[in-house]
Order: structure tokens, then sequence, then C-alpha cells
């Protein structure tokens, strides 16, 4: 690896956070910080879907537009000559090597949807899920794991529950009760109808 690539990884750690996450049964239920040795590339996208349709004069154009979730594509390495990189408490050792350790925890990640946050030169990224990983090998590089991880983000929505004072929901539960009595129109009354087919009956047992 080059100087270039060696102060530009000095100068700026990027980084791949796992999000704890107690609730949810997985390998990291509690954060866990991988630095990365070395960034040959990001790739920032972000994307404002727009409406086609026609907007009224005055309308609210944020009610027209939607931002979709952002991409980040990274271009990274991990290498197992650590003498330039080795670092205090580095979450890539331990295993049979570090680049094969590197691709075991992207896996992982990847398989078991871990939430992550991920730390790049120009923006801090939060809520992120690695959608797309693809690792080349090759005979010039067999001691390092270079690799292209594409992560999106996930949007979330929070709910608020309003607490509904009693004396309406029990003038709902009127209107509601009223409205369906009125959507029925005019009912005749059942008593009257057997009251009147009870009269006819004996008037006809008497005539006999």
């Amino acid at each position: 690896m080059g100087s270039g690539i060696i102060s530009l990884f000095a100068a700026n750690q990027r980084y791949i956070k796992t999000q704890a996450d107690v609730d949810n049964p997985s390998p990291y239920q509690s954060a866990v910080t991988y630095y990365l040795d070395c960034v040959f590339k990001e790739t920032h996208d972000s994307k404002l879907t727009i409406t086609e349709h026609p907007v009224e004069t005055g309308g609210k154009i944020s009610d027209h537009a939607y931002l979709n979730p952002r991409i980040l594509t990274i271009e990274a390495g991990v290498s197992d000559n650590i003498s330039i990189f080795r670092r205090f408490n580095d979450k890539f050792s331990g295993g049979e090597s570090r680049s094969k350790q590197a691709f075991s925890i992207l896996s992982t990640l990847q398989e078991n949807r871990i939430l992550l946050t991920i730390g790049t030169g120009f923006k801090l990224y939060e809520n992120m899920l690695l959608e797309a990983l693809s690792v080349p090998q090759d005979k010039k590089n067999p001691d390092t794991c270079r690799f292209t991880a594409t992560f999106k983000q996930i949007p979330f929505a929070s709910v608020k529950f309003v607490q509904i004072p009693s004396e309406r929901r029990t003038a709902g539960k009127t209107r509601n009760k009223n409205s369906a009595l009125s959507s029925q129109g005019n009912v005749q009354g059942v008593s009257t109808n057997r009251s009147f087919i009870l009269n006819a009956w004996n008037t006809i047992k008497g005539a006999e």
C-alpha cells in the first residue's frame, strides 16, 4: 500500500460501528467499532423523488416530494500486515488472519441485519444496513480483504399516543349510536304487528 493511502488513513479514521440492540438477540447486543485499515473510495448517494403531477399554485411543495434512503458505498481494505496499522484493541485480530476475520465480520453484519453507524470523511451515517458486499480475491493480494460494501439507510418513524378525555369518548359513542339509528330509516314496531295479527286470528276463531 502506498504512502498516500497511509497518510489518508492516518488523517481520517473511517470506521463501521454496530448499534447496540439489547431488545433483539444477536451477536451484537453492545456497540462494537471496527476501524478500517484504509479506504480507497467513498461514494455518497442522495436522491429526492419529485411528483410528476401538476402541483396546485400555492400548495406546499414538500408534500409532493420526499427524500429516499441515503446510500453509501465504500471501497476499503483490511490487511494481514498489521505492523503499519496496529492499534490498541484491534477488532480484526483473533482469527486465522485479519483479512479472513474482516470477511467473516462483514458477512455476519449483513446476514444478521445489524444496524450500523458509518464514519466517513464527509459525515456520520446512522441506521445503516449492509445491503451489498463484494469481495474479489486474486493472487496479487492474497493477504488482504479488499471489499466494496454498499450501505442503505433505514428510515424510522416515531409514534405518538394521545390520551382522549372520557367525556369526548362518551360523546363520540352517542353520535355513532344516533347515526346508526338514523341510517336505518323508519322502523315498524314488532309488538304492534303481532297485536294486529293476534286480534285478526281471534276474530276468525269467534266466527267459527
